[in-house]
């Protein structure tokens, strides 16, 4: 009887576990690599790259080890990517351009406030209305006016997404050509307030209007944009939002009132992360299963993670008043105030 009794026990694990047993998801673990003080850092060697920060009142950049390779007191703003920047003030005829270790390049004879993404480096005219794009030796590329003021800007690699604030949604190419134009006209006031573009140009997110305000996807067909689906919020978002795609192409997001809407695009299917005041950054991670957010509201900066079905993993506020958030690769660099915090991510 023991053996009988023991061997249905067995049978009963061993049928459990082919018919519910599942791989369980792997675990990230943050491994610290370093910390470094922005004020009081140490030069380093610049054969260990640069990575660019924006912190207290001080920018400039630092190599994989933490190690400044350089620093500057801010003026008003900065545009900077790992190759240069500028530093500027608030009114400027002249914008003065240098390399990443600070040495001098060229003056842009432009008015206006430089804004660099996606290696590319654009100037925005002082009254909103225009957009010049600039090379690495500060020469105009191209510009464009508009007749309304721009409401939203996203740029990637080779097009330019314009929203407007008479609700005009406008594609440019990589030469400032227009290659798509629509005007909104669902709402009771037509505006656009964010926009993206998805890396290979087939996808495009709007955010338009006011009552009802639309999240719109649009799908690329010939040269033409067609609307591929349509979602009214309840909350209307009245300033600016963040938007955009993850890199392998599976989410899109955006900043919406009191959450973050993220859309997986093969379903069409819309997850709410609740978040309060304004979104800094995202970060997508591990086939964009977790999403890495930095925010800001009037109690101060907090960090949180979550999957993408919205089922929240962590939440912390940061003790600081100026925070930044940036990805490499696999490393996180979580920037509080004076201080810069490296941490590796890993699956176990």
């Amino acid at each position: 009887m023991k053996i009988i009794k023991k061997s249905f026990i067995i049978l009963i694990f061993l049928g459990y576990f082919f018919i519910f047993g599942r791989q369980l998801d792997p675990e990230v673990s943050f491994i610290p690599r370093w910390v470094e003080n922005v004020e009081s850092g140490k030069p380093g060697d610049s054969n260990d790259g640069f990575l660019d920060f924006h912190l207290d009142g001080k920018f400039g950049y630092l190599n994989s080890k933490g190690e400044i390779l350089f620093s500057e007191n801010l003026l008003y703003g900065v545009a900077i990517d790992q190759n240069g920047f500028i530093n500027y003030s608030r009114q400027n005829d002249v914008l003065v351009l240098k390399d990443n270790e600070g040495q001098f390049l060229t003056t842009i004879k432009l008015s206006g406030y430089p804004y660099f993404f996606s290696n590319r480096r654009f100037i925005i005219s002082y009254d909103s209305n225009g957009i010049s794009e600039i090379d690495r030796d500060g020469n105009i590329v191209w510009g464009l006016a508009f007749s309304s003021s721009i409401s939203s800007l996203y740029v990637n690699s080779s097009l330019t997404f314009v929203g407007t604030v008479d609700g005009r949604i406008i594609l440019l190419d990589s030469s400032g050509s227009v290659i798509y134009s629509h005007n909104t006209r669902s709402s009771r006031i037509n505006v656009v307030y964010g926009g993206s573009v998805s890396s290979d140009g087939e996808l495009m997110l709007t955010l338009t209007g006011i009552e009802p305000q639309l999240l719109t996807l649009w799908n690329k067909s010939g040269d033409d944009y067609q609307v591929q689906s349509t979602w009214s919020l309840s909350s209307e978002l009245r300033r600016h939002a963040a938007a955009g795609f993850s890199d392998d192409g599976l989410y899109a997001y955006l900043e919406a009132e009191d959450e973050l809407i993220l859309i997986e695009l093969k379903n069409k299917k819309l997850y709410s992360i609740p978040m309060t005041g304004r979104l800094q950054n995202i970060y997508f991670y591990g086939d964009s299963r977790l999403i890495y957010i930095l925010g800001q509201d009037n109690s101060g900066p907090y960090l949180m993670i979550s999957e993408t079905d919205g089922n929240p993993l962590f939440y912390t506020r940061l003790l600081g008043k100026e925070v930044m958030l940036k990805k490499i690769l696999n490393r996180i660099i979580l920037g509080i105030d004076t201080n810069l915090i490296a941490y590796d991510l890993e699956s176990l």
